[in-house]
């Protein structure tokens, strides 16, 4: 009886520092997210983020390993939760016309309430085109397209084979 006293503080203690560290976490991805919206992904600096979360440099490097990082946690956490809410929406859907409704309201109704998000996701794909953009941001994308492609594949009866679409590429 004595050690699980002992060891009952120091499980409540980490779990105390725990719930810190992700609460801090939590507001530098909700700093970083308003002020993406705001001032655009290449114009924001990392100080405009701790400053918005009000906390200090060293926290952010604390969590995240620089500004890439943090851009590529928020953009998986958006399509992520995108993804799902459109899988869950379009689930059973047979027909493509409801297919296609389904998915785009999904979309409007997702955003619809999430500015940040809209902003972020936008940017996001704008920044795949460029030559210089933040590494890693393609492979969540790709995951989101590739959901929406077996979407839209399980509805489509005739489809063109691979090599033909490639060659009007």
């Amino acid at each position: 009886m004595i050690s699980v006293i002992a060891q009952a503080p120091k499980t409540r203690e980490r779990g105390r520092q725990q719930r810190r560290l992700s609460a801090t976490r939590t507001k530098l991805l909700n700093a970083a997210r308003t002020v993406f919206a705001e001032r655009g992904l290449d114009l924001t600096r990392i100080d405009d983020i701790t400053d918005r979360a009000d906390v200090g440099k060293g926290t952010f490097y604390y969590h995240f390993n620089g500004k890439d990082e943090l851009v590529n946690e928020l953009i998986k956490t958006v399509l992520g939760e995108l993804s799902a809410v459109i899988e869950e929406r379009c689930a059973g859907k047979t027909d493509l016309t409801a297919l296609l409704d389904t998915l785009i309201s999904a979309h409007i109704e997702f955003f619809c309430t999430r500015w940040e998000d809209f902003v972020l996701y936008f940017q996001g794909r704008t920044d795949l085109t460029l030559q210089q953009s933040y590494a890693g941001i393609e492979t969540p994308f790709i995951e989101y397209l590739k959901r929406v492609e077996n979407l839209l594949a399980s509805v489509i009866k005739h489809r063109l084979a691979q090599p033909d679409i490639a060659d009007r590429e």
